[in-house]
């Protein structure tokens, strides 16, 4: 889902699915695919090539949300008016300081 007043700069992915490994008597490409989904709230900046991938957890990136260009999201940003940079992606700073 993704919510009112989100920006995304040039190349975002937004990645849902993992591919399963774990079953030796399968090849990688019979392995089940895993979905999880991805939640933007509202106000959120993606900046350019930023990549979120949920893997086989949701990930949820809250109201107000800047993520900087290159930035690698893996799990939850729950820090309103937050921003993350870094792969990982790691909370810097509020907006407002």
């Amino acid at each position: 889902m993704i919510g009112n007043n989100v920006m995304m700069g040039s190349d975002v992915k937004l990645i849902t699915i993992e591919h399963g490994y774990k079953d030796s008597s399968l090849p990688m490409q019979k392995q089940k695919s895993i979905y999880s989904p991805i939640v933007i709230e509202d106000d959120v900046w993606l900046g350019d090539g930023v990549k979120v991938i949920s893997g086989s957890k949701s990930i949820n990136i809250a109201k107000g949300v800047i993520v900087g260009a290159g930035s690698i999201v893996t799990k939850n940003l729950d820090v309103e008016n937050g921003i993350y940079v870094g792969a990982p992606a790691k909370f810097l700073k509020s907006r407002f300081e």
